[in-house]
């Protein structure tokens, strides 16, 4: 299977869309509250895909199967979620047994999935596939895909700086970190040639579960980055060769 090409126009329609949708959710909530019950991220995501969905549809080259809607990209999605999880409360012991305490993290588990399945529509399916679009006619495939996955992630970096306004959590740590996973994502879709695998990898980076607020916080980051790795190793094996 090959990751889907998608028109520039409909990439950029589905980028405007979904950045207007977060700028809403960001600067005016209140015009988004009609599912107070839900919450702002639920609605703000909801209300993205429902936008997102149609238009990166309109591309006759993209089709259900891209949009992850197969049984078999869903388990592929559920397994990297479930190894990842586990990782994390396994970091999550060692963490604990090593600073004598347990963390806790709260999260929207609906609005994380939301998120995750969201962005990834639009920063890895939407973009990647219309930068190859672009690219495979200028460049050698191997190429094309680098630099697809570079803009890529530049998009995705630049997206959350009106985020980092509103709460003044700008940084060059936080760009970097953002980077590394834009990345990380890119690779698992590239590799696996499913959406819902970097969906999975995003829904847990964004739930806080990876990190743990402790003295020994870096041991779920690396537990997080083994089991990534072998996700993106299990993938390739699978699909037996790598996508053009």
């Amino acid at each position: 299977m090959t990751l889907p090409r998608v028109a520039p126009a409909v990439a950029l329609a589905v980028l405007a869309w979904a950045i207007a949708v977060l700028l809403v959710n960001w600067f005016a909530p209140q015009a988004i509250a009609w599912l107070p019950a839900a919450g702002s991220t639920v609605t703000a995501m909801a209300l993205t895909l429902v936008g997102v969905v149609p238009l990166i549809r309109i591309d006759p080259r993209v089709r259900h199967r891209e949009l992850g809607f197969t049984w078999a990209q869903l388990r592929a999605g559920a397994f990297a979620f479930a190894a990842l999880w586990a990782a994390n409360q396994l970091g999550g012991i060692i963490d604990a047994a090593l600073s004598g305490r347990v963390a806790s993290t709260p999260y929207d588990l609906a609005g994380f999935i939301l998120v995750g399945y969201g962005e990834e529509l639009v920063f890895r399916v939407a973009l990647i596939g219309a930068a190859l679009d672009v690219l495979s006619k200028r460049c050698s495939p191997r190429a094309a895909l680098a630099y697809a996955v570079a803009f890529s992630t530049l998009v995705f970096v630049a997206s959350h700086v009106p985020h980092d306004v509103v709460l003044g959590s700008a940084s060059v740590l936080r760009y970097a970190s953002l980077a590394a996973m834009g990345v990380c994502f890119a690779v698992a879709y590239v590799a696996s040639g499913t959406v819902m695998v970097p969906a999975a990898l995003h829904v847990i980076a964004n739930a806080g579960m990876v990190i743990v607020a402790g003295p020994h916080e870096d041991v779920q980051g690396i537990a997080f980055i083994v089991v990534v790795v072998g996700i993106v190793v299990v993938a390739r094996r699978r699909r037996g060769v790598a996508p053009s």
